[in-house]
């Protein structure tokens, strides 16, 4: 913050000469460039989870779910039966909806036993638990689809997903889009093979909302996903959802620094200032 306030201070010794742009010097008051260099500095190391979701089984009311720290629940029913339907949930200002993409097929919920928490592997409230999509058979490409509505409008953000079932084994393959767009292509898991770490069984991407501040998010299974035999299988699981606020390229803050740098050595050296328009 030191480093800032000196920053301000060169900027703000003369008034700016009359001009139809505002010189970077145009600040009279250190508080108020150092503030606002401050927070622009700040908000480029900012980076906060806009929503957390695990996607928990909950078949009879009032029984415990399996819920990561730091998440909220999202269940689909309380029959253990498949849905084919839209379920849709609220959480604060962003709503969320749950759909199979063709409701011959539908979507369930499943808990397993495994993976549980050893080492360096914490996630297992997370991996232990899903929906999964019941598209399946030769050549089907069918899955769901969550929307997310209530974000920022034409803003892009970055989308975690977990993705992972102990009890399917085989090569689970599905490919992931954003509003359309295709995201994560072929990934896949064996569900013989349990998590040793956090890093595994989980993807990212960054992608906009459309001008209306919403996302939709699209499992479909590859035609590759198989089982154990080799057969065809299904193919989309959700564990758990994440949204995050993008934070800037760091060249965005080294950019910023430098054109003051410059600015700086300009004024020491009598030339003229630099203007934004």
């Amino acid at each position: 913050m030191q480093l800032v306030s000196r920053l301000a201070a060169r900027y703000s010794q003369k008034s700016p000469p009359m001009h139809t742009s505002w010189p970077l010097h145009a600040f009279k008051s250190p508080a108020l460039f150092a503030g606002l260099l401050g927070a622009v500095l700040g908000s480029a190391r900012a980076s906060a989870a806009v929503l957390s979701l695990d996607f928990d089984e909950l078949d009879v009311t009032g029984t415990p779910t399996l819920t990561a720290v730091g998440f909220q629940s999202f269940t689909i029913d309380e029959a253990n039966a498949v849905v084919t339907t839209s379920v849709v949930r609220t959480f604060g200002p962003l709503t969320v909806t749950l759909a199979p993409s063709n409701a011959s097929f539908g979507f369930d919920d499943r808990q397993r036993a495994t993976p549980v928490d050893s080492g360096s592997f914490t996630g297992g409230n997370l991996l232990r638990d899903f929906v999964f999509s019941r598209a399946t058979g030769a050549g089907v490409i069918e899955g769901i689809d969550v929307t997310i509505a209530g974000l920022t409008a034409n803003t892009p953000y970055q989308f975690t997903i977990w993705s992972f079932d102990s009890g399917s084994l085989g090569n689970r393959v599905s490919d992931w889009f954003a509003n359309g767009t295709e995201v994560v292509s072929d990934y896949a898991f064996n569900g013989s093979v349990l998590p040793t770490d956090d890093s595994q069984y989980h993807f990212m991407f960054t992608a906009s909302t459309n001008g209306a501040g919403q996302m939709v998010i699209g499992g479909r299974r590859d035609p590759a996903s198989i089982d154990g035999a080799g057969a065809a299988s299904f193919g989309v699981f959700l564990n758990a959802l994440q949204i995050d606020t993008v934070v800037p390229e760091p060249t965005s803050t080294i950019l910023l620094i430098g054109a003051l740098g410059i600015c700086c050595g300009r004024r020491r050296n009598g030339q003229r200032p630099i203007y934004l328009a």
